[in-house]
């Protein structure tokens, strides 16, 4: 085979090549979706700057309240309500809730499970999923701006910012 012919098959491949990774790259933003701080926080009613002061990579979202555990528990419950969610399961007596999961826009969903511990310690766990297939799949959702789960993560963020006298921190991985 002539050097010539080698240059151009090897330059088909390459572009072969190219245009899978082009493909890839988009499936990928597709699936992930892209929005920015300013769209999360607008939608979550949570002031921007309060959002990019979260560290990347928090898990789960813990708010220390110095409060009667029931009382704290009513207090989520009213919000929950107040903010449109609806109720999957709740217990009174072990005090945890969790939430169906919701359309929040950006073709995800959300749903959390919250418990209030007897030292009024409460533990959001936050799951997404994308809207997009029939039977979806929930992953953890973990704080990256500007990623769904990021998304989903920031509707959590403005349950906690929502309960009384509470001093909001996050797990990490």
């Amino acid at each position: 085979m002539s050097d010539e012919k080698r240059k151009t098959k090897h330059s088909a491949k390459n572009a072969g090549n190219q245009n899978k990774m082009k493909k890839l790259i988009l499936v990928c933003l597709l699936f992930t979706g892209c929005a920015s701080v300013n769209d999360f926080a607008y939608h979550a009613d949570i002031p921007p700057d309060e959002l990019k002061n979260i560290p990347e990579g928090a898990k789960d979202i813990i708010i220390i309240v110095n409060r009667d555990t029931d009382k704290v528990f009513d207090e989520i419950m009213m919000i929950l309500v107040n903010d449109g969610f609806r109720i999957d399961e709740s217990s009174n007596k072990y005090h945890y809730v969790n939430t169906e999961g919701i359309e929040i826009g950006y073709a995800t969903s959300h749903r959390m499970t919250i418990s209030v511990r007897d030292n009024s310690k409460v533990v959001i766990k936050t799951e997404w999923t994308t809207t997009s297939y029939t039977h979806p799949n929930w992953y953890p959702a973990i704080w990256y701006k500007g990623l769904k789960k990021g998304y989903a993560f920031a509707k959590s963020y403005s349950v906690a910012r929502q309960i009384k006298d509470g001093k909001i921190s996050f797990t990490f991985d």
